[in-house]
């Protein structure tokens, strides 16, 4: 274990050092460019940026559906994703905790990259200790809306140019999301309240749970593999 930890600091200080060593090189000599290149960490980042980015935008995502964020190591071939984007989007809020010291580094070597979950108010953040807070605000359609505002300004920041179409595919954006709330509340409303209980084997319906009245029972623990608690489902009422 600590020489598989050791293989991914040493990985994470090599990209970290190419990235800071390129930075400057490449904000100074990289022209402007269309469509940008954006990788992003997860599929649903990546899946926010092309909405919203639409034709002026290629997004890549280092992960395909059904990877575990928390626990996912970068490769040698992220590297050379992060290292040739215009900008890095990921979701922060300790989602892709192996990759969170990276991404800090990233930052303060002043490459363009963007905490999605930032947009999000901190008072409207579930916790899961007092250092953690929840990263799954997909689930709340609010929360979500509001880290679509802040990929359209991060987008907008990178090419002023294209402002007026990140805003209106944010418009058509949150119209979408904002049909897909009312659906969603009118069919929780069919279900009985006594009824509305979600159970799951992964306890990340914090947000969908506090947002459409559902009692959430996980049978793992909502936080990252190193925190998690171990729960049942046995008392369950279904």
């Amino acid at each position: 274990m600590m020489l598989r930890s050791s293989k991914l600091l040493v990985l994470c200080g090599l990209v970290a050092g190419l990235i800071s060593c390129s930075a400057a090189s490449e904000r100074a000599s990289r022209p402007a460019r269309q469509p940008l290149r954006i990788t992003a960490t997860t599929s649903i980042v990546a899946d926010l940026a092309r909405v919203i980015g639409g034709t002026r935008v290629e997004v890549r995502a280092l992960m395909g559906p059904g990877v575990d964020p928390h626990l996912y190591k970068p490769t040698i071939g992220d590297i050379r994703q992060l290292d040739e984007a215009d900008a890095v989007f990921y979701l922060g809020l300790h989602l892709e905790g192996r990759m969170a010291e990276l991404f800090e580094r990233m930052r303060r070597s002043e490459r363009r990259t963007f905490a999605v979950g930032e947009a999000v108010p901190e008072h409207a953040l579930l916790r899961l200790d007092s250092e953690s807070p929840d990263p799954h605000i997909w689930f709340d359609v609010a929360l979500w809306q509001a880290a679509a505002q802040g990929v359209a300004d991060a987008l907008t920041d990178l090419d002023e140019a294209g402002a007026p179409h990140y805003r209106r595919n944010l418009a058509a954006y949150l119209d979408d999301l904002a049909q897909l709330d009312a659906w969603a509340r009118a069919e929780i409303a069919r279900i009985p309240t006594e009824a509305r209980v979600l159970v799951t084997a992964h306890d990340a319906f914090g947000y969908f749970g506090r947002s459409y009245g559902l009692e959430v029972q996980g049978c793992k623990g909502s936080a990252p593999p190193a925190k998690w608690a171990r729960a049942t489902c046995s008392n369950s009422p279904l």
